[in-house]
């Protein structure tokens, strides 16, 4: 299922530790973010002659796998975990049109760096943040029409957890910290709220849907692992 609000349309092709790929639709182009799954399962899902550019957040292989293949099908890729500090982009891509990029350092473990992404066109605009505990950046000058955030877990459910687990949940964004983050943006404008990465142990996608639509007032989207999203709020 794609959500559509004005002129922008997400979809989510996968989401999970088996893979993670989400599409953009801007302005008549398309963008990637994250290729964490086969590349004939993107080409499918998208034709690639209209790919503005991939994002690819870090290089986990649920989220970077298909990056190479993307390359050598003429796809610029942009890789997160390249800019050590909250960067403007635009420039060195070629975008075309209105549309502006930014990547910003997220904390996510001690060994791979991280990035998200905030992707601007016109009167839109998106924040994408994955794999993340922690951001250090004020992003309240930005605001997003939509947000699409990391809600790996609920702690609640941790209990039987073994401690490589819990390691590496500590790792990823739980439901707590997915609603601490949201309240540092300005959402005065968002009108959609998308979680990505739940865990398939430990994550509660319908509470997640229900609190952080709840908390927010604002429609909330939970993606599914094999692609499409579950709707919660108004």
């Amino acid at each position: 299922m794609t959500q559509t609000y004005s002129t922008m349309e997400i979809s989510c092709i996968a989401t999970g530790s088996s893979g993670n790929c989400y599409l953009v639709k801007l302005g008549g182009s398309t963008i990637i973010l994250d290729a964490g799954i086969a590349i004939g399962r993107i080409s499918s899902a998208v034709n690639l002659n209209n790919v503005a550019f991939a994002f690819i957040s870090h290089s986990h292989n649920d989220h970077c796998q298909s990056a190479l293949n993307l390359k050598k099908k003429g796809v610029q890729v942009v890789y997160g975990n390249s800019y050590p500090t909250f960067t403007k982009i635009s420039n060195t891509l070629e975008f075309g049109g209105n549309l502006e990029a930014w990547v910003f350092p997220v904390q996510h473990d001690k060994t791979v760096p991280c990035g998200g992404i905030i992707i601007r066109y016109q009167n839109e605009c998106l924040i994408y943040a994955i794999d993340f505990i922690k951001c250090e950046y004020d992003l309240s000058i930005f605001k997003p029409t939509a947000v699409m955030v990391e809600c790996n877990y609920s702690k609640d459910l941790l209990e039987n957890a073994d401690v490589y687990t819990q390691r590496q949940l500590a790792t990823h964004m739980d439901i707590v910290g997915c609603s601490l983050f949201l309240k540092t943006l300005d959402l005065s404008k968002c009108e959609q709220i998308v979680l990505m990465h739940n865990s398939d142990r430990f994550g509660d996608p319908v509470l997640a849907g229900v609190l952080i639509s709840r908390e927010f007032g604002i429609k909330t989207n939970v993606c599914k692992k094999n692609g499409g999203m579950d709707e919660y709020g108004q």
